[in-house]
């Protein structure tokens, strides 16, 4: 897909300050503005960004805040099926293409289901959410990318489990640059189905915190602990509690043992 392409089919609309890119989202959505056309929303700053499980999102100036609203127009169940999984390695292929262009391309991994981690730290997250409108299904990708700005500018409490790109090249980055690439890749992840040999072949190779243990909580909040093994050909994970192994759900939470 050239450049000129994916801007006819995914324009940007771009904002200086706003609550959420995925507030604008939902937002175009559900007011009927969006019909059949995706549209991507990145802003410079949020003041009230919105990660996985309804958890505040720093955003400071510096990073890339942006959402991909996408209508779905193919099968919703067989596009939806993997869609977490396809989109987080579209994220770490392009943290990876981004740190490489500096000679820091090593050590980029995916922390189910589609957090990207560089050496153990946090710097790119994704929130994704469905919704229907008039019998349409849309699918929203809210992605965070922690970018020219020093890990010092997060809230304390962040810093020891995040790093940013300027810090690990040492340098600024081209965010435009990382946003073209991004919008490439969920483009492609949007417009494929399922979990492919390919994928699952990434995903082992980039999983985050195999041969540790790992607390996953399941959406009874019950909590089990055991050694993460790797994931299984569906792309659940896999752990060993007890002596016995354990396929977790799609809709578990995972937290990862400090080492």
């Amino acid at each position: 897909m050239k450049i000129r392409e994916i801007d006819v089919l995914v324009p940007i609309e771009r904002y200086d300050e706003v609550e959420s890119t995925s507030r604008l989202a939902r937002e175009a959505v559900e007011s009927g503005e969006l019909g059949d056309q995706a549209r991507m929303f990145v802003a410079t700053r949020q003041t009230a960004g919105v990660g996985r499980f309804g958890r505040r999102w720093e955003s400071p100036a510096g990073g890339l805040w942006c959402t991909l609203a996408w209508p779905i127009n193919l099968s919703p169940r067989r596009v939806l099926d993997g869609l977490g999984l396809r989109i987080g390695m579209a994220c770490v292929h392009t943290i990876e293409q981004t740190l490489g262009a500096h000679g820091h391309g090593d050590g980029v991994t995916l922390k189910w289901p589609n957090d990207v981690f560089v050496k153990g730290k946090k710097v790119l997250g994704v929130l994704t959410e469905v919704i229907e409108r008039q019998g349409k299904t849309y699918a929203l990708v809210g992605v965070g990318v922690n970018g020219n700005f020093p890990v010092t500018d997060l809230p304390e409490e962040l810093r020891h489990d995040a790093a940013t790109l300027m810090d690990l090249v040492h340098g600024r980055i081209n965010l435009d640059r990382v946003l073209e690439g991004l919008r490439m890749r969920l483009c492609e992840a949007l417009l494929t189905e399922g979990v492919s040999p390919q994928l699952l072949i990434d995903l082992r190779s980039h999983l985050y915190g195999v041969g540790r243990d790992v607390t996953i909580t399941l959406p009874d909040r019950t909590r089990k602990t055991g050694e993460l093994l790797g994931i299984d050909d569906e792309g659940r994970l896999r752990l060993r509690i007890d002596g016995e192994e354990y396929t977790a759900p799609t809709s578990a939470e995972i937290h990862h043992e400090q080492p």
